[in-house]
């Protein structure tokens, strides 16, 4: 911890069980140096190490790695300074991993609390993830060419419950990741800060469901995300606060969506395309309204993942949700 300048951190006590082969570590504590007396930022209760002597006898580290009740609460750093140091361009995770001992892990997060409070697309947000439970095996610093980590991971976020499945390369040159999300059930009642900056409107009902998969290889990716808006209410109590022309406003956005909203199912959905390099991101508007025009009116958007993306080879899979876009950015890098 001494590496981290912003930060001080004390760990309660550790418990070692050569026989058992277990390191066991009670009440980590990370604070910001700038604020004592403050919730810390990272709280950890108990991890459990568990280790293989064989591995050690080789001088290798093989790790089985368990966090439980993990609290992390990150708060906005508005000192210009740390903030720009913050900014840096972070190393990859190769270049990461290298400089550690050699290493073979799998890693388990049980029932974690994170939380991050600060400006997200100019909103004060206080966004709570809560219920977090979070793997990822094989995650090794070994030369194995094309080696996969896979992540699973579960959680509650606004009421939704959120499922995460990914394949990660950490050997990598560039990050290199395939991943799907799904998420259903979030509470648009409590998104209101951001409906009421960019959309103009408050809802006092209505749930959104996400299903939403990527794929990233040598800096270009390719995906889509399927957002489906359920059981949606513009009327409430803040009505009566509000002028006569955010009622009109409210009421004609209301019309509109319950023209294209699916009658059948109620809903309101449609499937975004986007691909492009991380330099040069691109979403396909023409594509997301088209979408809700077909949900609307000709064939109900599938609340599932369409499963581009393969479970079983990332390599192939992330080449292959990339396709021509990833063979034509390699040429125009090779070419400049």
């Amino acid at each position: 911890m001494r590496g981290l300048d912003d930060f001080t951190g004390q760990v309660d006590r550790v418990g070692i069980n050569l026989f058992a082969s277990r390191v066991n570590v009670y009440d980590l504590r990370m604070d910001r140096r700038r604020a004592p007396g403050q919730e810390p930022v990272v709280f950890i209760p108990h991890i459990v190490i568990a280790f293989r002597w064989s591995a050690l006898f080789r001088h290798m580290q093989d790790l089985i790695i368990q966090v439980n009740e993990p609290r992390v609460v990150m708060v906005e750093d508005k000192n210009p300074e740390t903030s720009a140091a913050h900014g840096k361009e972070p190393a990859n995770l190769k270049t990461l991993l290298g400089q550690l001992p050699a290493f073979h892990a799998d890693i388990e997060v049980r029932d974690g609390y994170f939380q991050y409070i600060g400006t997200v697309a100019d909103v004060h947000a206080d966004i709570p993830i809560t219920s977090l439970f979070f793997s990822i095996h094989s995650l090794t610093n070994r030369s194995i060419p094309k080696h996969i980590s896979p992540i699973e991971a579960t959680a509650t976020v606004y009421e939704g419950h959120a499922v995460l499945h990914a394949n990660l390369l950490p050997l990598a040159d560039t990050l290199t990741f395939a991943v799907t999300l799904e998420l259903q059930g979030l509470n648009l009642v409590l998104l209101n800060g951001f409906l009421r900056r960019y959309a103009r409107v408050d809802v006092s009902n209505g749930r959104l469901d996400v299903y939403a998969e990527m794929g990233l290889a040598s800096g270009a990716f390719k995906g889509y995300i399927k957002p489906i808006f359920k059981d949606l209410d513009f009327t409430g109590a803040s009505d009566r606060r509000s002028g006569f022309l955010q009622k009109v406003w409210e009421r004609g956005v209301s019309l509109a969506l319950k023209l294209l909203e699916n009658h059948r199912k109620g809903e309101i959905a449609t499937k975004i395309p986007f691909q492009g390099t991380l330099e040069n991101p691109n979403v396909s508007v023409g594509a997301a309204l088209l979408g809700i025009f077909k949900n609307a009116f000709i064939r109900s958007v599938k609340p599932s993942l369409d499963n581009v993306i393969s479970a079983r080879t990332l390599w192939k899979s992330a080449r292959a949700v990339t396709g021509n876009l990833l063979e034509g950015y390699l040429d125009k890098r090779k070419n400049a």
